[in-house]
């Protein structure tokens, strides 16, 4: 199965549903990004929101606390290893570097499925904006 994972993705869709089943669009309704998963286990996900707005000054270091908040929250970057676990259809990215600092030594298990050229994963319920919500992104292989 890991080999079904290994080479690159583009990220086509992210949303977020709450137990009341009321979608959400952490990133924003527009999406990009890359997944890549290597042969020897290693991983790195970069996602964004499409429509982010650059910084006034064009100096990242420089930015308003309004535009540094912006580009925090509609983006996330990771890395580490993966492993794949056929029997509960998970894949688990064991992280060693984020932007969100609290992953960094957690494991984030995603629930995988395959279709054609289409990777979903799925998150287990997690706490985003204040509300228990899971998230689906579908990932589509880059040729």
């Amino acid at each position: 199965m890991k080999n079904h994972f290994q080479g690159s993705w583009r990220l086509v869709s992210s949303s977020f549903k709450t137990a009341e089943n009321e979608k959400s669009y952490p990133l924003g309704e527009r999406v990009s990004g890359i997944l890549h998963y290597d042969e020897s286990g290693h991983m790195a996900a970069q996602l964004y929101g499409a429509e982010r707005s650059a910084f006034q000054l064009g100096d990242q270091t420089r930015g308003s606390d309004t535009e540094i908040r912006q580009a925090f929250t509609t983006s996330l970057c990771y890395y580490g290893s993966y492993e794949v676990d056929e029997t509960n259809g998970q894949v688990v990215h064991h992280v060693k570097g984020c932007t969100f600092p609290n992953w960094v030594g957690q494991p984030q298990v995603r629930f995988y499925r395959f279709e054609g050229d289409n990777l979903t994963l799925t998150t287990p319920a997690f706490e985003i904006g204040g509300t228990l919500q899971i998230g689906e992104l579908l990932w589509q292989r880059l040729a």
